[in-house]
């Protein structure tokens, strides 16, 4: 996974490449238990609390590290996309997200 940093603008580009279909490829993004699979760096672990994946929703999820360390984190959807073959055989999912940091008692 890659994570390339803006800091100047405040954004974050997060690419993945998976040799699956683009209906399972959706899915890694869009449902709770699969984008817990593999959203954290190893060997921490990530576990959603809610998400409700649409424009104007959000997703509330933990990182958790090896020692049992929290650090949690909520993003909210903008902007939800998705791109049929922007080249073969490439597909793109496209989020637009705000992260939100909010003190560890709001959950």
């Amino acid at each position: 996974m890659d994570f390339n940093i803006d800091k100047a603008n405040n954004k974050v580009l997060v690419k993945k490449e998976f040799a699956a279909s683009p209906a399972f490829l959706w899915a890694a993004w869009t449902e709770s238990r699969l984008l817990d699979q593999w959203w954290a760096p190893k060997p921490w672990k990530a576990g959603t609390k809610t998400m409700d994946f649409s424009e104007g929703g959000s997703w509330i999820y933990a990182m958790t590290s090896p020692e049992g360390e929290e650090h949690w984190s909520r993003n909210d959807y903008l902007k939800i996309g998705f791109a049929e073959k922007v080249s073969k055989p490439v597909y793109e999912i496209y989020f637009t997200f705000r992260m939100v940091i909010v003190p560890l008692t709001r959950f």
